[in-house]
């Protein structure tokens, strides 16, 4: 979330090359065989007696398999099913990024607006919203203050970094001339949310994203003003003596935009369904949501399936390839990954919550999915 050498683990570890997921050389006859083996292969990995995952298979925009494996609360020994919520780190962005876009859709935004002027940030001067949304910016990095230097008693929250960067606001670089990745970025947009929309961000994205989506359950999360999340899968990490410990109460827990979402499998289901068929937002819209206009490519060789060893660049809360979009997401205790396909319906999802990777599942899955798809 908003540890970003913790998040893009999966995404720069492609970037430099990593070994990729072995291709599966098994030919599934049937659909039936294809998750049989699914199904074999997440009980194989995933403890059923500690904190799990949830892992959603969508083709056409419908779940071809949706369930859950291990624990989402340790403790009371409750499993994680399809109505489990798991934080979602930075798979979170693609929502802020919804948030935003709803409101250039109003009328009330564009891409272009300043940001110095809507948020009253001396030294920000040539940051528009498209550089927040697609990590262009040069807005200095939140975090180091934040994760080490923040002593107050307090949860920190989005008020606290608006506030910091009034102080800090020295750019890296002109804005649209690099990318690099900027967890301050997105919590700026939800506090852009709050100030056009007159809105508290939560209830905003409740009301013009989460709900229009059909995600009727999920929900941003705030410690320092708890709400309640259903179904709750706790954030957990195993220590020394094999224990899982619940690690919920970090003190970062406040801030939302770069993260800080809960949803299900039957939500992002939902979700999906509804952005395939293009709903919620305006055609003129979805021909941006994906766009390189505003974005930069990563100029390195690819070397994992899914990507084709295509360029990619970032657009809206996505890593984004000709054929396909991906986001990790990773903070304490949880891990995400989705990958979606553009020139096929697939969507594959895997949420953890647990500090143990998300991207290894959902990239083991899409192949043996993929091998399927392309059987001859």
């Amino acid at each position: 979330m908003r540890n970003h050498h913790v998040l893009l683990i999966a995404v720069l570890a492609i970037l430099v090359g990593c070994t990729p997921t072995q291709t599966q050389e098994t030919t599934f006859q049937t659909q039936s065989e294809l998750l049989e083996a699914i199904d074999s292969y997440m009980n194989s990995e995933v403890d059923s007696i500690g904190a799990g995952a949830g892992l959603l298979i969508a083709y056409e925009g419908e779940p071809i398999l949706i369930k859950g494996y291990g624990l989402e609360n340790y403790s009371r020994r409750i499993p994680i099913s399809p109505k489990s919520n798991f934080r979602m780190a930075s798979v979170s962005k693609q929502f802020t990024a919804l948030a935003i876009l709803t409101l250039i859709d109003a009328g009330k935004l564009s891409y272009d607006s300043p940001v110095n002027v809507i948020l009253d940030i001396d030294g920000m001067e040539g940051v528009q919203i498209h550089h927040l949304l697609n990590h262009t910016s040069g807005i200095p990095s939140y975090e180091d203050y934040f994760e080490n230097d923040w002593k107050e008693a307090r949860i920190a929250e989005n008020h606290h970094v608006l506030a910091w960067y009034r102080e800090n606001n020295t750019l890296s670089f002109e804005p649209g001339t690099e990318f690099e990745y900027s967890n301050g970025g997105y919590n700026l947009l939800a506090t852009i949310v709050e100030e056009v929309s007159g809105m508290p961000f939560m209830l905003y994205a409740r009301e013009f994203v989460f709900r229009p989506f059909g995600m009727n359950t999920t929900d941003y999360f705030n410690l320092a003003h708890p709400n309640m999340i259903f179904n709750r899968a706790y954030c957990y990490d195993l220590n020394e003596d094999g224990d899982w410990v619940q690690v919920d109460g970090n003190k970062l827990n406040g801030l939302q935009g770069e993260g800080a979402v809960y949803t299900n499998l039957t939500d992002y289901a939902a979700f999906d369904k509804n952005l395939r068929n293009k709903k919620v937002l305006s055609a003129q819209l979805y021909d941006t949501y994906y766009s390189d206009v505003y974005s930069l490519p990563f100029e390195r060789d690819l070397d994992v399936s899914y990507l084709r060893s295509h360029p990619v660049h970032y657009s809206n809360g996505w890593y984004v390839t000709p054929t396909t979009v991906f986001h990790a997401g990773g903070w304490v205790g949880a891990r995400t990954f989705v990958i979606r396909d553009l020139d096929r319906p697939l969507t594959v999802a895997v949420f953890r919550n647990s500090n143990q990777e998300a991207h290894d599942l959902a990239e083991h899955v899409y192949d043996l999915v993929d091998s399927y798809l392309t059987k001859e």
